[in-house]
């Protein structure tokens, strides 16, 4: 992770890739790290989700390019409307789930301490752009927002009255 400029922004980079492959009627799915690949599980279609928990956004949803994240209205780099840069543009995240665990993995990649609280309902404000994620499942140990499962990418017809908020000790 490096280290971006002001308001708690920071850009993650690609690591890792789940793969997820059917091999003799049974999905199997691999971590992709550079240089090998590793059998994780065989599983059953329907629980296919428990593979992609370790997908990068950046590689999935961003073509390989940085996720950067920000909070914002919060009166400092640590407290505020949880935003992510997507397309050029800033938007936000549906509180829909939202829990501590997920503020604690947004607090401990913005190198902003442990999680307080994980404020809902815009908080915040409301914010503006694409509603980028929703449906955040952190179990609170990831080491960065993208490799948490999440679903439906730039959902703008979902209304900003349910930002996601954050605040880190």
């Amino acid at each position: 992770i490096r280290g971006g400029g002001g308001e708690g922004v920071k850009e993650a980079v690609p690591m890792h890739t789940a793969i997820l492959r059917q091999e003799d009627n049974t999905w199997r799915c691999y971590e992709d790290s550079t240089a090998h690949t590793v059998l994780l599980s065989a599983m059953d279609i329907n629980d296919f989700t428990q593979c992609c928990a370790v997908t990068s956004w950046s590689h999935d949803h961003t073509g390989g390019k940085t996720v950067r994240l920000r909070l914002k209205n919060g009166g400092s780099p640590c407290a505020g409307r949880l935003e992510i840069h997507y397309k050029g543009q800033w938007g936000t995240v549906d509180d829909y789930e939202w829990d501590l665990a997920d503020s604690a993995v947004v607090c401990r990649e913005l190198d902003c301490g442990t999680a307080v609280s994980a404020p809902r309902g815009a908080h915040f404000g409301r914010g503006s752009g694409p509603i980028v994620i929703m449906h955040v499942e952190c179990s609170g140990t990831e080491r960065a927002l993208r490799y948490c499962q999440s679903a439906s990418w730039d959902r703008s017809s979902i209304s900003h009255d349910n930002d996601a908020g954050v605040v880190c000790s």
